[in-house]
């Protein structure tokens, strides 16, 4: 699970290395932030061409059993 700020920078670096290593990549959109509009859409795009799986916040909670 991906989550951090400069989402064009660090958080695209760090989601793509994990990808080209193998591992399943959730991203989590709504606790990331961008530099830029612009920066943070290519960088969602690029991601979610690789195979990274967009998720929120809420969807995390759920999986993990902490929201009923």
């Amino acid at each position: 699970m991906v989550f951090g700020v400069a989402t064009e920078y660090c958080v695209l670096a760090d989601a793509l290395a994990l990808v080209r290593h193998d591992f399943p990549v959730d991203l989590v959109v709504d606790a990331i932030k961008p530099i830029t509009e612009e920066g943070g859409r290519k960088a969602l795009a690029e991601m979610a061409a690789a195979g990274v799986r967009m998720v929120t916040t809420d969807e995390v909670l759920n999986l993990e059993g902490v929201i009923p």
